[in-house]
């Protein structure tokens, strides 16, 4: 395990293993400059406790905030009364608090300028890979050469559109820039073994969905709203049908997972999407363990 570096102002740990991270903060709080610890946690997870419990271990002032709390007046004035010069935040499971324009999240980025902040989380992103950008931004906004989300998720978009772009998903990039402040504690985050089977349509089936296609088309400004029709309208066709629409979906799957789709070019999308966030995850994350 790499030693932690003293003179960043933070970093991230993503683990999928409670004792992996408490090994990586016991070496980090042996810092005497440290006199206090805010951990922030989401009340979407059960774990808070174990956590407290481990922090209060570290004999340093400790103050606990709840999320969805941070902003009230009763947490807000126990931050505020730490010597936040000599405090570390240590954020757990950042993906459950990840709401743009939140009050809350300002004030943990900007108002509470920590000594040190320390982001723990099981993956680096979900679904969106320019969301990579969040974890690293607590302690340093432009690690990643973008100032703000706004501006990540833009190219990001721009790039899909015209791959001519600079390409922001550069998993190369992306771990050369944040190797120095990440631990991590697995080489593949999707372990499943995933297969596909293909139901093909009738000729009526098929001139139906194209028909289906074209008014959507017409009628339909939103594109997910096309997509979304067009996948309800496959999975009518076959029984057992287990396409997810929401990528959310396949961070559950475990084991051997048989996914039961259409020779429809909804399907063909659908399926390369989730093939693609499995590959650029477990590449990021391949390549930031093999740092």
């Amino acid at each position: 395990m790499k030693m932690v570096c003293m003179s960043d102002s933070g970093f991230v740990i993503f683990s999928n293993d409670i004792q992996y991270e408490f090994e990586i903060l016991d070496k980090f709080f042996v810092d005497p400059a440290i006199e206090s610890i805010i951990f922030v946690y989401s009340q979407k997870n059960d774990i808070s406790s174990v956590y407290a419990d481990k922090l209060i271990g570290y004999k340093k002032g400790l103050v606990v905030v709840p999320f969805e709390d941070y902003n009230k007046i009763e947490y807000a004035s126990l931050v505020e009364a730490l010597d936040l010069t000599k405090t570390v935040m240590v954020i757990k499971d950042l993906r459950f608090m990840l709401k743009r324009l939140d009050e809350r999240l300002s004030m943990m980025q900007i108002k509470h300028s920590c000594y040190k902040k320390i982001v723990i989380d099981i993956v680096p992103y979900v679904v969106d890979m320019w969301k990579i950008y969040f974890p690293y931004s607590f302690f340093d906004k432009t690690l990643l050469g973008y100032s703000h989300s706004y501006a990540v998720e833009a190219a990001a978009r721009n790039y899909e559109m015209d791959n001519t772009l600079k390409n922001p998903y550069d998993t190369v990039d992306i771990a050369e820039r944040v190797k120095k402040v990440t631990f991590i504690n697995y080489r593949e985050f999707f372990t499943f073994k995933l297969l596909f089977k293909e139901y093909k349509v009738t000729v009526e089936e098929l001139a139906e969905y194209e028909r289906l296609r074209d008014s959507l088309f017409d009628t339909e400004s939103s594109i997910k709203r096309i997509l979304s029709k067009l996948h309800k309208y496959a999975s009518s066709l076959v029984a057992g049908y287990s396409v997810p629409f929401n990528l959310n979906n396949i961070y559950k799957w475990e084991g051997e997972v048989e996914v039961i789709r259409t020779d429809l070019k909804i399907d063909d999308y659908l399926c390369s999407e989730i093939v693609k966030l499995i590959n650029n995850t477990n590449t990021l994350v391949g390549l930031l363990h093999g740092n």
